[in-house]
């Protein structure tokens, strides 16, 4: 009989720990709440210059040439480029009505791109309680990075809704948390609620 109460207590305060928690909602950066576009683009295009080549696709078979493409697309390098999607904003303010911590957990690198990112964000008036960075030297797969980051997100936060560009992250997501609702945004196309 004692095990059966213990358990019931244990159940209990695990249901309240998560109770406690505050609500949040994680958003992608690229593709999601921002257009990067343009500096992908950018990026691609002087990657496929330094190795005289006409194709993206051509760059996947010269060593070394797609870590110079990222070493580009990671950096402050052409930010300037990126552009808000109209709609991010207003979905953010939306959920921050509704009591929820604005979380943005995104592949860009921490060491190069942090302070570009906050600034740009503030300017943009897309406003977040945390930002989660790739750190710099980790080049495991952006679903990996991603959901282990993710994990330790919900050791804080009652994590209910994720919008992400990648299908793969969002399949781990059902995978291993069905309860959080998962959103797949099209990198061309505007956030809508």
């Amino acid at each position: 009989m004692g095990e059966d109460i213990r358990g019931e207590i244990v159940n209990a305060l695990m249901e309240l720990r998560k109770a406690l928690k505050p609500k949040a909602v994680v958003f992608d950066l690229d593709g999601v709440l921002v257009d990067s576009s343009r500096r992908y683009e950018k990026c691609m295009r002087e990657t496929m210059r330094k190795y005289r080549v006409r194709k993206p696709e051509e760059l996947k078979h010269i060593v070394g040439a797609m870590r110079d493409f990222w070493k580009c697309f990671l950096s402050e390098k052409h930010m300037n480029l990126d552009r808000p999607k109209p709609e991010a904003a207003k979905l953010v303010r939306s959920y921050l009505s509704k009591g929820y911590k604005i979380i943005i957990l995104t592949g860009r690198v921490k060491q190069t791109q942090e302070r570009k990112t906050r600034k740009q964000l503030k300017e943009w008036g897309i406003h977040f309680h945390e930002v989660v960075f790739r750190n710099k030297g980790d080049y495991r797969k952006d679903h990996e990075v991603k959901l282990e980051a993710l994990e330790k997100l919900m050791e804080k936060y009652n994590v209910e809704i994720v919008y992400d560009d990648s299908e793969k992250f969002l399949q781990r997501i059902r995978s291993k948390f069905p309860n959080i609702k998962t959103y797949k945004v099209d990198s061309q196309e505007d956030l809508t609620t």
